[in-house]
């Protein structure tokens, strides 16, 4: 089995703003689910901090080496 295909549940505690929010992206079709959407955001929040764990290793290694060239 590889390593992208082991799967962790993760449970988390939500207030009601929050669980709205989801429910109504969903409701309005922008998701399919809440996992959906809940994987996408944590996607988006690697991405930003620079957690490249979706690139494979070869896009790694050229996205360090155009920073190491200031590109």
């Amino acid at each position: 089995m590889s390593e992208k295909s082991v799967r962790k549940r993760v449970c988390v505690t939500l207030t009601k703003p929050y669980l709205e929010a989801l429910d109504r992206l969903v409701r309005e079709g922008v998701y399919a689910s809440h996992a959906e959407l809940v994987k996408d955001a944590l996607r988006r929040l690697f991405t930003h901090y620079g957690f490249n764990v979706f690139l494979s290793e070869e896009e790694r290694e050229a996205r360090e080496a155009y920073r190491k060239l200031g590109l």
